[in-house]
């Protein structure tokens, strides 16, 4: 059968197509896509958000590295019980928990990082260690002593891969006049160059200021290793690892006149209050050394004829007599006779006591010598002394060079230190007790014999045994994989209040390849 159509009725509607259906399907996938773009897009984002966050948590967890190693070093009773004294050993800092989490993924730790020498010329990555700033060749404290610059000059011209021109570059710099040493360059030179500055003439802010000096570029100044992370830059030079200078310059340092335990060392040398001065040496030194530290600033020393021998009929006399000598003397009218310039003179000297009175005329002479000539006292007497008095009215010394800690090429860099001498420091420097007074002041190369009693005199003002500034690197890491940061900071602990001389993110340079945190 067929079906027939309908006739036309007029009051019918026309048949509708699938448009709409079409549309609305259209519409739905475009929507749909959509939502799918902008899902896609707030998952990124969350991805970067979560990842810039991480970054920001690993940064912050190296800037706690810095903050927590400048605690540490800055009080004396963890310094020397918790760290042995000792910070710049493989391991003296354990790495440590900033954020804890439900995973690894989520735990945020640091561990301190240093490359240092390993004495065989070549260097070794540390970790849990920082670097004492006191081993570095400061040349703010050279020009300092002499601003001629012929001290700095000399020094610097010892260092390896030193050239005379950069030698005398880096001079003209620091010096305070604007006239060129040979081979140097003052600001005639810089204002002639494309973008012109002048020289400083003054003293350096940072070891970085010196790429601003002719002659000295990064390779120079960072060797190989540019980015400071122990490991060769991937320049394709193929050639040996080189830290440059940088390893062994600063321009950081302190010295406070303190002892050992942080109070201010005894002056020798005031005249005012002799009672009072015996009072405070007798406190803090052995009662033979103090006796006869007074008797050499209140009385004669043994003099000599011309043929040698002594001036007159004398007999030794010993600790005994010097202490009856010396305290009655200061109950009477002490009169100070003689200021003590260096604590070596003390070494051959010999006091001529005071006739008792009322003795007879023809009463010899007693002479007593000092008992740090005596070779079973003088190590510990020296560097007791050395720790617990001084010769200067002087709270803020000038920075010097830590014996204990400095590399041999900064040893050799010394004035007046010789190859032989450097060598022996480095041999006998491992055994030291890091507590010890003799350690701390640096007398141990004397009283050990790895420099002579003349070295010590011309080296004495440019070495000391301890430091105040330390340089830190902290690498802030998550417990499995995630962003790594890296911080660097030169703290002075500055008498248990730590301060920061220094501060540089060190992140950018390059992910710390060297310093891969223990997961």
């Amino acid at each position: 059968m067929r079906l027939r159509r309908p006739a036309a009725d007029t009051g019918r509607r026309a048949p509708r197509r699938g448009f709409v259906i079409v549309a609305v399907l259209i519409v739905v996938v475009v929507l749909s896509l959509a939502a799918y773009r902008f899902t896609d897009l707030m998952t990124a984002e969350y991805r970067a958000a979560a990842r810039s966050q991480d970054s920001a948590q690993a940064r912050a967890a190296a800037r706690s590295g810095v903050h927590y190693a400048a605690a540490m070093l800055s009080d004396p009773s963890i310094l020397n019980g918790e760290l042995g004294g000792n910070p710049y050993a493989d391991g003296a800092f354990y790495p440590q928990l900033v954020r804890d989490g439900g995973v690894a993924r989520q735990v945020a730790r640091f561990v301190l990082v240093a490359v240092l020498p390993d004495g065989n010329g070549g260097y070794e990555q540390r970790y849990g260690c920082v670097i004492d700033e006191a081993s570095r060749l400061n040349i703010n404290t050279l020009i300092q002593l002499d601003d001629s610059g012929q001290l700095l000059y000399d020094a610097l011209m010892k260092l390896p891969n030193m050239t005379e021109d950069v030698a005398a570059a880096v001079v003209d710099w620091v010096d305070p006049d604007d006239d060129p040493r040979e081979g140097g360059a003052e600001s005639d030179y810089y204002l002639g160059l494309g973008q012109p500055y002048r020289c400083k003439n003054g003293p350096l802010n940072s070891v970085e200021e010196l790429l601003f000096v002719r002659g000295v570029t990064p390779q120079v100044l960072y060797g190989s290793d540019r980015n400071r992370n122990g490991v060769a830059d991937d320049d394709g030079s193929g050639g040996t690892f080189d830290r440059g200078l940088a390893d062994f310059l600063t321009v950081y340092g302190r010295e406070i006149n303190t002892d050992s335990q942080g109070q201010l060392r005894t002056n020798v040398n005031e005249a005012d209050d002799l009672p009072g001065l015996y009072q405070k040496l007798t406190a803090r030194l052995p009662q033979e050394l103090a006796d006869f530290i007074m008797a050499y600033k209140m009385f004669g020393l043994a003099g000599t004829n011309s043929r040698g021998g002594t001036t007159a009929a004398t007999v030794a006399g010993g600790p005994a007599e010097v202490n009856a000598a010396v305290t009655l003397t200061l109950e009477t009218l002490p009169v100070n006779k003689r200021r003590i310039t260096n604590f070596l003179d003390l070494v051959t000297a010999r006091v001529t006591l005071p006739r008792v009175p009322g003795a007879p005329a023809d009463t010899p002479q007693m002479i007593v010598s000092s008992p740090l000539a005596d070779p079973d006292k003088f190590a510990a007497m020296f560097g007791e002394l050395m720790d617990k008095a001084t010769t200067t009215t002087n709270v803020e010394l000038t920075p010097r060079i830590n014996l204990n800690t400095a590399p041999r090429e900064v040893l050799m860099a010394v004035p007046n230190m010789t190859e032989e001498e450097a060598d022996a420091i480095i041999a006998q420097r491992d055994a030291l007790n890091p507590t010890d007074p003799g350690t701390v002041t640096g007398a141990w190369v004397v009283t050990s014999g790895a420099v002579s009693q003349a070295t010590y005199r011309r080296i004495g003002k440019y070495v000391t045994g301890r430091t105040m500034v330390y340089r830190i690197q902290a690498v802030g890491y998550f417990g499995s994989g995630g962003p790594v940061a890296r911080a660097e900071a030169v703290i002075d602990i500055n008498q248990g209040a730590p301060r920061t001389l220094y501060f540089r993110d060190l992140t950018d340079l390059d992910t710390p390849r060297g310093f891969e945190p223990p997961r």
